[in-house]
């Protein structure tokens, strides 16, 4: 008898996917272009409320769109 930590031959969890870094300066490339025109061309207020759907247009264009 043998003691000791086993490991199990499979594992029940599935190992964390790890993000590209060529997504991450896409997204954070897009997101401070976006922002970046918002403060231009909007007033104060409505470049801060413009701020999440330029959050979400990012995410989607970075992760989701497989256009990289």
């Amino acid at each position: 008898m043998s003691s000791g930590n086993r490991e199990a031959p499979h594992s029940i969890r599935a190992p964390a996917r790890k993000i590209a870094p060529m997504q991450k300066k896409i997204f954070w490339t897009v997101f401070m272009l976006l922002g970046l025109l918002a403060d231009v061309l909007l007033p104060f207020w409505w470049a801060c409320a413009a701020t999440i759907p330029i959050l979400y247009a990012a995410w989607w264009i970075a992760y989701r769109s497989d256009w990289f």
